[in-house]
């Protein structure tokens, strides 16, 4: 088991974290918006940690049977779903701040 560190997935994870937080800050947006970045990167996070430890539990098991084969697909469509609303919260968030900044309001 390498857990975070060991794991190539959780180092785009948290650059992409530094680079939406980054923005964030330069865009100013509000403590609502604050709360719905963090929620997000947070699912994402918790997400992936959680398919990592299913993915642990299931490599100790002898031999792949089908219904191991296919909670593994489901832990990964579960990450799947979470990254993806959490693209589109982000976009959103990040969107409105940035169309906020250069309409001058």
């Amino acid at each position: 088991m390498q857990g975070v560190r060991g794991d190539s997935v959780f180092f785009v994870y948290f650059f992409l974290t530094s680079v939406t937080v980054t923005a964030s800050f330069v865009l100013d947006i509000s403590i609502v918006e604050w709360t719905l970045v963090i929620l997000a990167l947070t699912l994402v996070l918790s997400a992936e940690m959680f398919h990592q430890a299913v993915k642990s539990l299931f490599s100790g098991l002898e031999g792949r049977s089908e219904a191991t084969k296919s909670g593994l697909r489901m832990v990964r469509a579960a990450v799947f779903v979470a990254i993806i609303g959490s693209i589109i919260v982000i976009s959103l968030t990040l969107g409105h701040a940035t169309l906020e900044m250069f309409q001058g309001n």
